[in-house]
């Protein structure tokens, strides 16, 4: 019985320098994401695997008599599966994923049940992601005992969005890993075979459903105003503020502030005393701040108001009549101003 030494394909290493350049994406490209994601998402899928190792298979012991000693086989490519991924997403970037994979041939069949970290890089139009997930590796050789092994996957795919709630992951490349033991079959005499390492490559495509996570919301936003515009020096002036797309279960915090003149507010409303002030022009601004929301949760709006001083040199009017004989009688008007 021959001993060969398994190598690590070139399909493996590409697969490895691809996952590690997608995890380390540069922040610049990060703040180009600025949707609100899902929840959690779940992955539906078809699932074809190459499991890249050589094991211990038997032969059909129902149609002999004698069962016959396993016998090293390389496994071949298994196109019959499925794939199965349910992520949390604690925040834009990053999740927490459960992933369930399964292939079967004549010869046997492979499935794993993995945990880990995922990455993902979310734009208006596809979605990358790369995922490090490691847990049971399951190994059922034909006429063989099963073997549960460690096992670990490490990949990454692309996901397009269709809808909200529905994705389609175009596709997905991963390198399966597993490590297993057949001593209960195979002797110390052959090592490998006793303890066998797979080393494989699977390929998903699917759909992929988006649960929760609000739509993106429009910015907050305020707007003030001012009545009346335009008054004389000592008259008041009140100043109201409108608030948009704040939260409505929140308590909203409001300062006003003015270039001219003594103003006080409250919430929604302030009243400016223009006493003492020079005519001119005048600004009133408000800023609205949701004390909740740590970015994105202030506005401010401002307004124009005019103080008017009354005249220096208001218009007079006098007249004097003269006396004596009637048909001489006259009235002067003077107008000064």
């Amino acid at each position: 019985m021959s001993l060969c030494r398994s190598k690590r394909s070139p399909v493996v290493s590409k697969l490895l320098f691809l996952s590690l350049a997608l995890v380390l994406m540069s922040s610049t490209a990060l703040r180009a994401q600025e949707q609100n994601p899902p929840k959690a998402d779940v992955f539906l899928g078809y699932q074809w695997l190459n499991p890249g190792g050589t094991v211990p298979v038997g032969g059909f012991p129902h149609l002999q008599v004698t069962p016959p000693s396993p016998v090293r086989t390389k496994l071949p490519s298994m196109p019959i599966g499925y794939g199965v991924t349910g992520t949390y997403n604690f925040s834009p970037h990053w999740g927490l994923s459960v992933d369930v994979g399964g292939n079967f041939h004549d010869v046997g069949a492979e499935s794993t049940i993995s945990v880990g970290p995922r990455f993902i890089w979310r734009s208006e139009g596809v979605n990358f992601f790369a995922h490090t997930l490691a847990g049971l590796n399951r190994l059922a050789p034909r006429g063989v005992n099963r073997s549960n092994g460690l096992g670990a996957v490490l990949g990454g795919g692309i996901d397009l969005p269709i809808i909200r709630a529905l994705s389609i992951r175009l596709i997905e490349a991963d390198y399966v890993l597993g490590r297993h033991n057949f001593a209960d079959v195979v002797g110390p005499q052959d090592p490998q075979l006793r303890h066998p390492v797979l080393e494989g490559v699977r390929l998903r495509g699917g759909l992929v459903f988006n649960f929760g996570g609000a739509a993106p919301s429009a910015p907050v936003a305020a707007s003030c105003s001012v009545k009346p515009s335009e008054v004389m020096v000592g008259e008041p002036v009140t100043a109201t503020v409108n608030a948009t797309n704040f939260n409505p279960k929140h308590t909203l915090t409001y300062n006003w502030s003015s270039t001219g003149g003594k103003i006080e507010g409250k919430d929604t409303t302030a009243t400016i005393d223009t006493n003492g002030v020079a005519g001119g022009s005048y600004t009133v601004t408000a800023r609205v701040s949701d004390p909740k929301v740590k970015k994105g949760g202030e506005a401010s709006c401002t307004a124009n108001f005019t103080v008017k001083e009354p005249p220096k040199n208001p218009p007079t009017i006098s007249g004097y009549c003269s006396s004596g004989h009637p048909s001489n009688d006259y009235l002067r008007v003077q107008e000064r101003g």
